[in-house]
């Protein structure tokens, strides 16, 4: 598969927020990979992600952040639902 077959396609991005995370839903979305980021809020203002969400919206994507512990068995299942939602049920490939 490549960038291209990805063009209009979901990646789920956990650490969104900051390192690698953010590097690579930032390239991801410059191919065109719509993203959903999730991230722990640890050291990051709202302020700061808006910012990060509009970079990365910047790119002709769609861009959702979730702050979550997805190690947490209720708020998975939750963020599962939320997924589901966002995504019209379309699979993530990433």
């Amino acid at each position: 598969m490549t960038t291209t077959d990805l063009r209009g396609r979901w990646a789920l991005i956990l650490g969104a927020s900051s390192g690698l995370g953010a590097s690579t839903a930032l390239e991801l979305a410059r191919h065109g990979v719509h993203i959903i980021g999730l991230y722990l809020g640890k050291g990051h203002t709202a302020d700061a992600i808006k910012a990060q969400v509009a970079e990365l919206q910047a790119h002709g994507v769609q861009t959702h952040f979730i702050r979550t512990n997805i190690a947490n068995t209720e708020r998975r299942q939750k963020c599962i639902a939320q997924i589901k939602e966002i995504t019209v049920g379309q699979p993530i490939h990433v």
